[in-house]
């Protein structure tokens, strides 16, 4: 298959994202392939060498020198969703045990309140 024949929605079928590199300043970087979406909603092409030209370099401005390439995911782990609730816990459970002056102000003021009654 052909560079130019590859569309922004081939690699996100084919789980890659794209590597946007700039051959001005010689900087890149990965950006999700699910972008095609918003190409989509914008009636935008999507193969990849008309995509480059909507795409500048954030760190020289140059918008000529960019080209778009596939580029690989980072393997999801087993275990990824329990990870992600171990941490929503435990972030949780910290920010509780942390003392917020303005959330106790406001506690005693609610329980006097509460006792006048």
């Amino acid at each position: 298959m052909l560079r130019e024949s590859v569309t922004l929605k081939d690699l996100d079928d084919r789980h890659q994202d794209v590597r946007a590199w700039c051959f001005a300043c010689a900087r890149g970087a990965v950006i999700d392939s699910i972008m095609w979406q918003r190409f989509a909603a914008r009636g935008w092409p999507q193969d990849l060498a008309s995509a480059a030209a909507r795409f500048t370099c954030n760190a020289c401005g140059s918008a000529e020198h960019v080209a778009l390439y596939p580029a690989r995911r980072p393997p999801t782990p087993h275990n990824a969703a329990s990870r992600l609730v171990e941490r929503f816990f435990f972030d949780v459970r910290s920010s509780r045990k942390k003392s917020d002056p303005i959330a106790e102000r406001a506690a005693a003021r609610l329980l006097k309140h509460w006792r006048r009654r």
